[in-house]
């Protein structure tokens, strides 16, 4: 989740603090409401296609808003944070009743109500099918950037994966420590199999912990921005998945949060990419935006299964993970 600027919220009446689409268009009521035991879904538009980056929320009792982005297949799954004491802990939105809505520029956005109950179905879902504004059209499919890959001899070993018994070194295929200075890193080649792949930084928590997740963007919603800087956030980065020396895929650090929170770390991520079985990969990463104010929290650049990012550490702790 990501702090947003007062432009793109509603300012009044029942949807206020809430997302504002762009253009401004009406809203489609869902009159039945969903009732789920976990608030996820899917998302899609003409004919079923998945819907990447629109925006589910809720509103809280205490007036705020918690959201999350929907990932390259349209799926979503929400989750808060609890503070116990100096830990962070995720935890599922209590049972309750709330009302949501669904935005994404271009889109009318689709607004109604879910219900959590630990009775509900178990494979009950929200699954919703957004309408296009008049005039929308489709995304070009984009070229590949001109970039090219820096000599290996810039690139920073890997210790070996066997030498780490713990989450997520374990089970990673690059876990490596870099700056977040404006400039380039990248990876030697690495082995992967027929998985989503994650490119993560990680950061350890050596700063107050709200001033970590402005400087990181993985703010919880609007009103934390009081504790953000107009500088912030600091990690901003695009990045590019190479096989034999050819660009296969690319991307940018997504505005969402693709955060998780455990008892030391803070995982922020930047992308994620398919993979063939018996193929060498490299992926390289460009940091757009001075960083280094993170350096002091020993950020490090990991690569790992998507499946071992989210299922492997204990249950419970990632939010708004997609």
């Amino acid at each position: 989740m990501v702090g947003l600027n007062a432009q793109t919220l509603v300012q009044s009446g029942p949807w206020k603090f809430f997302r504002q689409e762009h253009p401004p268009l009406s809203y489609e009521e869902i009159s039945s409401p969903f009732v789920v035991r976990e608030i996820s879904g899917i998302v899609s538009y003409s004919a079923g296609k998945p819907l990447e980056g629109a925006y589910f929320e809720i509103g809280l009792r205490d007036g705020t808003t918690l959201g999350t982005d929907t990932s390259s297949k349209g799926r979503f799954a929400l989750r808060g944070f609890r503070f116990f004491g100096p830990f962070v802990r995720s935890a599922a939105i209590s049972p309750g009743t709330y009302r949501f809505k669904l935005t994404k520029d271009g889109f009318h956005s689709a607004v109604g109500t879910v219900v959590v109950s630990p009775k509900a179905p178990k494979q009950s879902v929200i699954a919703i099918v957004l309408k296009p504004g008049d005039g929308y059209q489709e995304e070009q499919s984009k070229e590949a950037p001109d970039e090219q890959l820096i000599p290996l001899r810039d690139a920073i070993p890997i210790a070996a994966g066997t030498r780490h018994k713990k989450w997520p070194q374990k089970y990673s295929a690059v876990y490596m420590p870099v700056s977040l200075a404006v400039g380039r890193v990248r990876t030697p080649e690495f082995p992967v199999g027929k998985q989503w792949y994650d490119i993560m930084v990680q950061v350890e928590k050596p700063l107050p912990f709200m001033q970590l997740t402005c400087m990181m963007g993985v703010t919880a919603g609007p009103l934390d921005l009081k504790y953000c800087s107009t500088d912030d956030p600091l990690l901003r980065a695009d990045w590019t998945v190479w096989d034999n020396g050819h660009i296969i895929q690319w991307g940018s650090i997504p505005n969402g949060c693709g955060c998780k929170f455990t008892d030391k770390y803070i995982f922020k991520s930047l992308g994620s990419f398919p993979a063939e079985a018996g193929e060498k990969y490299v992926v390289q990463v460009h940091f757009t935006k001075d960083g280094t104010p993170l350096d002091v929290a020993n950020p490090h650049l990991i690569i790992i299964k998507h499946k071992d990012m989210w299922c492997k550490s204990k249950p419970g702790r990632a939010l708004a993970a997609l």
